[in-house]
């Protein structure tokens, strides 16, 4: 019996389970060369951690600050966006923003993308580090990256549907807003998209909406023509519904 109990300890001790996931994700720290799309955002670093915490929320059972909280506590305390990520700092977000965790991440542009993200507890101490380079769709990679460091924290369960419920479900339609103000979560979501048309057995359709009008691509099984019309969505310049169909 005592065997046992002490095997059932050496387990509890070894498998690190975080189930108090209030976390906060520090401003993402980018050096070097930018993406096009990129280039002319304001205040990028917020705005990649606003797309992490999207990521975190979508795939695990966790509390994420509001990054807007954090940008107010950052500003209103005169914290510095640097690389450096001090003890006082971490200490400070755990105790302003009420989480449990902080997450820092760098992003290197220099070469080829490199991302570098670190997972500390409110003392300071590193709980997990993941780094390396991005060699595909960038958002994929991002949030790839992001379901390793968090692997700690309990998953979060997305329903399987039924052989009855996909016959039942007759389409599926994606709708996504080109005005400029959304082109971030557009670029967030777009891999989502991406992995409903191609591992769901239904039919998909696309509306796309803005100043210029609205067009829509009719839910189909052929997904050639959504592909395309997602990857001709760019950060910048005119982005109009006929743009992004026609070419």
């Amino acid at each position: 019996m005592m065997k046992l109990l002490s095997f059932l300890v050496c387990i509890l001790l070894y498998t690190p389970v975080l189930f108090s996931g209030d976390l906060a994700f520090f401003p993402v720290h980018v050096n070097g060369d930018l993406p096009a799309e990129w280039k002319n955002e304001e205040k990028l670093d917020y705005k990649l951690s606003s797309l992490f915490s999207f990521y975190a929320r979508d795939n695990f059972v966790i509390e994420v600050a509001d990054v807007s909280k954090l940008q107010q506590w950052m500003e209103a305390g005169k914290v510095l966006r640097g690389k450096k990520l001090e003890r006082s700092t971490i200490s400070g977000i755990c105790q302003g923003l009420d989480v449990s965790y902080v997450v820092w991440s760098e992003l290197d542009f220099v070469k080829r993308p490199y991302l570098v993200t670190e997972l500390y507890n409110c003392s300071g101490t590193v709980i997990n580090r993941k780094e390396g380079f991005l060699y595909g769709e960038i958002y994929s990679d991002l949030e790839d990256s992001l379901k390793t460091l968090l692997q700690m924290f309990p998953p979060r369960l997305k329903k399987e549907l039924s052989s009855e419920s996909k016959e039942s479900k007759k389409e599926l339609i994606f709708a996504l807003d080109l005005s400029g103000s959304f082109m971030r979560e557009i670029q967030a979501i777009r891999p989502y998209i991406r992995k409903v048309i191609r591992n769901q057995n239904i039919p998909v359709g696309l509306l796309l909406f803005g100043p210029a009008g609205t067009t829509y691509i009719s839910p189909t099984y052929e997904t050639k023509k959504i592909e395309e019309a997602l990857k001709a969505i760019r950060y910048g310049g005119e982005v109009t519904a006929n743009h992004i169909i026609n070419g």
